[in-house]
């Protein structure tokens, strides 16, 4: 399929959007997870499950998105997830207890996963396997933006209204983003090629028995696992420890956020060049330095914002530079079913995302430690994962000589 460029950059600048739905969703709530905590009256591991739940919802509806759209199309499935995230921040804004809050969290957390999966299967039926891990590092370099701003809006509108603002925000993204999808996005899936349900399941379980693409996704996940240790345990440590507001913390989480941005600009600019295998090697070798920086920090007793932004934005910035590249391999395995190829390395991200998250951000009450303990692990098997994925494809290259 190919495409005027004006139809790109709208193309990109959909896609963007969509994508940073769930994102948003998930980093406009971390400012606030402390004034809900208090408000409800309740225990740091139930509030925790806001944040664990929504991920696992957004793991799971991956899943059953990347199929889904195989069968039926890319633009019926964009829709029905984006009325999905609108109705779930409705709830939000509405619930009466903290029960209530977390059903709505996971009615919007699984709308939100569909942006995710539905941006990188676009992706790859418009622009094929050559351009898709730059492309994908334009349009996530692009989304980042909004997230990078989420915290700060979350703790203005936390410190200055009321948390449940959050939600009345998200309702309004949703809508918007919904009215962009419904009158500006194409179906790119070719339909008639492609088989049905059983074979969709019967794909899903073949790419999860290939050694190469479960290297692929596993690092995705790890990956984000560093990540999400980050973002479940700092809000917490920044107000709870530290003493600082939400506010500053979402000034501080604009840091992390330009570290990734400036990862996606690099793999944007010389992944093509050099190659995903080089990207991946790179981005998860750094963040395993990042994460021991952190850790000696912590320990020398720097208790500061710098000791846990600095490091934060150094991680971001590897994930930058690897998960474009991992999750454009992971898809390049198999191509015909590039839905539920993103679907299932979507759900493993998201998966460790929400297990490190609801572990890390219970064990947080009163040092920063666990949250090193679960960079530094999630570091090490990512950077494994990558160097499984070198040696299985070089074995198979030597196989075919």
């Amino acid at each position: 399929m190919t495409s005027s460029g004006h139809e790109t950059k709208y193309l990109i600048g959909i896609l963007a959007a969509f994508s940073a739905v769930g994102p948003v969703a998930t980093q406009i709530l971390l400012p606030a997870l402390p004034s809900i905590q208090s408000g409800f009256a309740i225990d740091l591991g139930t509030t925790q499950l806001t944040l664990s739940l929504s991920l696992l919802a957004m793991a799971l509806a991956q899943v059953a998105c990347g199929s889904w759209s195989d069968r039926v199309g890319r633009r019926p499935t964009a829709i029905w997830g984006l009325v999905s995230y609108f109705a779930g921040s409705v709830i939000c804004g509405l619930a009466p207890n903290i029960w209530i809050l977390i059903v709505g969290r996971v009615i919007q957390g699984a709308g939100g996963a569909f942006g995710i999966v539905l941006s990188r299967a676009i992706i790859r039926d418009v622009y094929g396997p050559e351009r898709s891990a730059a492309v994908i590092s334009i349009v996530t370099m692009a989304f980042v933006v909004a997230p990078m701003l989420a915290p700060v809006i979350g703790g203005i509108l936390t410190d200055y209204t009321h948390w449940r603002f959050v939600f009345v925000f998200t309702s309004c993204v949703g809508l918007l983003v919904l009215a962009l999808v419904w009158w500006g996005l194409k179906e790119t899936r070719q339909l008639e090629e492609h088989g049905d349900e059983g074979t969709a399941r019967l794909r899903a379980i073949d790419l999860i028995r290939q050694p190469l693409f479960l290297s692929y996704a596993l690092q995705c996940g790890f990956t984000m696992g560093i990540f999400f240790v980050f973002i479940a345990s700092a809000p917490f440590v920044v107000v709870n420890i530290l003493g600082h507001t939400a506010t500053i913390y979402g000034i501080g989480f604009v840091i992390i956020s330009i570290g990734y941005v400036i990862g996606n600009l690099i793999s944007a600019r010389i992944s093509e060049r050099i190659g995903t295998d080089a990207m991946m090697l790179a981005g998860t070798f750094l963040a395993f330095l990042s994460a021991v920086l952190f850790g000696g920090l912590l320990i020398a007793g720097y208790w500061t914002l710098w000791a846990i932004f600095l490091p934060g934005a150094m991680i971001a910035l590897s994930a930058g530079l690897s998960l474009p590249s991992a999750q454009t391999s992971a898809i390049n395995v198999a191509p015909e079913a590039a839905g539920v190829a993103s679907g299932i390395t979507g759900f493993l991200q998201l998966a460790f995302g929400a297990i490190t998250a609801q572990l890390v951000g219970i064990l947080t009450t009163t040092t920063p430690y666990p949250m090193v303990a679960g960079a530094l692990i999630m570091a090490v098997l990512a950077f494994l994962s990558v160097l499984f994925s070198r040696r299985y494809s070089f074995s198979q290259v030597n196989r075919r000589e």
